[in-house]
């Protein structure tokens, strides 16, 4: 995993509900299933060629 982003990603997932945050413990698959998706976007964020788009 990233030692890096841990914070960053250990806020993220306690955003989730108590259930999934319980799974989580309980399952290190399901765990690493929610972990993937959130280090992506925080990975690629300081790529040059990441960009926000923000729609209104």
């Amino acid at each position: 995993m990233l030692p890096s982003l841990a914070a960053k990603i250990t806020g993220m997932l306690l955003e989730l509900d108590n259930s999934d945050v319980l799974h989580m413990l309980e399952s290190p698959e399901f765990l690493r299933s929610k972990v993937r998706p959130y280090s992506h976007v925080l990975s690629y964020r300081d790529h040059p060629n990441y960009s926000v788009k923000v729609w209104c």
